[in-house]
């Protein structure tokens, strides 16, 4: 779901759209590492057919499912410090970080701005169960569904990811359920919610056949 409000008497507007989301394992074709890749269907868009259209919105969210949880690992240790709350028994681990100055921040880290925030970590499984992120100075370039763009605009934006453990073909992963996002400057407003469902494991599996084979077939 997507709500956008100008100005503080505006009734906000909303739009609610249906898609099928893909998370498809590649290759970066430029540095030759692994690398996941996000890709979204729009099916429908407040019940009626998308038929191509996009959401109307000025910013969404992507990147929960192909970097998220690097957030807090030691890829990022040059990029965020990092400071864990005292322990408590079954409960929930916490993990506070905040981005390291700018002018010693290296490149190709996650959190690319100032920011700080929380990852609660669930005890039992050692999985990340939720990711909070505040970043009080977030540039974003407003575009329009036809792909128009506005002139740079600086806002406030919160996120929260919240993950749940999903079973494919017998195995658990720990996958996005929620993910909210708002950002806000003085006289606007935007959220995104996104909730997920129905994950299914796509397999490929091929079979190379020598001429001798193939001729039995």
């Amino acid at each position: 779901m997507f709500s956008s409000a100008v100005g503080a008497s505006e009734r906000p507007t909303e739009a609610i759209a249906e898609s099928v989301f893909r998370l498809k394992r590649d290759v970066d074709p430029e540095r030759h590492i692994p690398m996941l890749d996000e890709s979204r269907e729009i099916k429908t868009i407040d019940g009626k057919p998308a038929n191509g259209r996009n959401l109307d919105a000025p910013t969404t969210f992507s990147g929960a499912f192909s970097s998220g949880l690097a957030l807090v690992s030691k890829d990022q240790q040059a990029c965020m410090q990092y400071t864990l709350e005292p322990p408590q028994p079954r409960k929930a681990i916490v993990v506070d970080f905040v981005s390291v100055p700018a002018g010693q921040r290296p490149k190709g880290c996650i959190l690319a701005e100032d920011g700080s925030g929380r990852v609660t970590i669930d005890p039992t499984s050692m999985q990340i169960a939720k990711i909070e992120i505040k970043v009080p100075h977030h540039v974003i370039t407003p575009r329009d569904s036809d792909g128009h763009t506005g002139p740079p605009m600086v806002t406030r934006w919160e996120v929260q990811v919240d993950y749940r453990p999903v079973v494919l073909d017998a195995r658990t992963f720990w996958l996005p359920a929620t993910i909210s996002s708002a950002t806000s400057a003085d006289q606007v407003a935007w959220s995104f919610v996104a909730t997920y469902r129905n994950y299914h494991l796509l397999q490929v599996r091929s079979r190379i056949l020598l001429p001798a084979d193939a001729a039995k077939q």
